[in-house]
């Protein structure tokens, strides 16, 4: 089985998905049950049934299987920057606002403890949520990328 099949729409569609997933804004799609994850599969499972003179549903859930490993890296690598820009001294443009303040002031002190590290991370809690965001996303993109490569296989798939 030559691999090039299976590897070249794999990363059509996960490039895509990784990108959409990770810009911000844009990245919005994926809160209607992760739409960019389904379109970039069944893209893949498109581009695989189109290209490859053969092929299962096996072949298909492989091709969104790839596309969504291939989405979470891509997804992580492209929110890095923006990430770290968001988070620069606390909040956007480097100040709490006061009503945050306030708030946290009227908080118990635990509470008010774990809402303060968390509006200003330090670099470790930092990479900690960027690898934590990749180990969530690799499992839910694989599985979706899945599903959505057999139902690409069944829609574009030659009998």
């Amino acid at each position: 089985m030559n691999t090039s099949y299976y590897l070249k729409p794999a990363l059509i569609g996960g490039l895509l998905t990784g990108v959409l997933s990770g810009t911000p804004l844009v990245n919005m799609g994926n809160c209607f049950c992760c739409m960019y994850v389904w379109v970039g599969s069944i893209l893949a499972a498109y581009i695989f049934f189109k290209d490859a003179p053969f092929g299962t549903l096996g072949d298909g859930a492989l091709v969104g299987l790839l596309s969504g490993i291939i989405a979470a890296a891509v997804n992580t690598v492209v929110s890095f920057p923006f990430m770290f820009m968001f988070w620069q001294n606390g909040s956007m443009d480097g100040r709490i606002p006061d009503e945050v303040t306030d708030a946290l002031a009227q908080m118990p002190d635990q509470f008010a403890r774990i809402f303060g590290m968390l509006l200003s991370p330090s670099p470790d809690l930092k990479i900690a949520a960027i690898l934590s965001g990749f180990f969530i996303n690799l499992p839910l993109f694989a599985l979706i990328g899945t599903v959505g490569g057999l139902l690409g296989s069944s829609l574009f798939r030659r009998s």
